[in-house]
């Protein structure tokens, strides 16, 4: 992750997963997601604070309103 410059992320919408959490079969899990070219530590941990979650350069949200396993 940079410390310098802009943050690059392309916006891959919103998609639906089968849950890791109650291992249902169907896609209810529901999550926004964004594919992280170059990212800035600082624009990285205002994700965090947001709630965002990260699987290598993929950074993702659960949309709690709608997904199966809210936190």
């Amino acid at each position: 992750m940079s410390t310098r410059g802009p943050s690059v992320v392309e916006d891959q919408g919103a998609y639906a997963s089968a849950c890791g959490y109650c291992k249902s079969n169907a896609r209810t899990s529901v999550s926004y997601g964004v594919w992280a070219h170059i990212l800035t530590v600082h624009d990285y941990q205002d994700l965090l604070n947001r709630g965002w979650r990260r699987s290598g350069m993929f950074l993702y949200k659960p949309q709690m309103e709608t997904t199966c396993c809210p936190s």
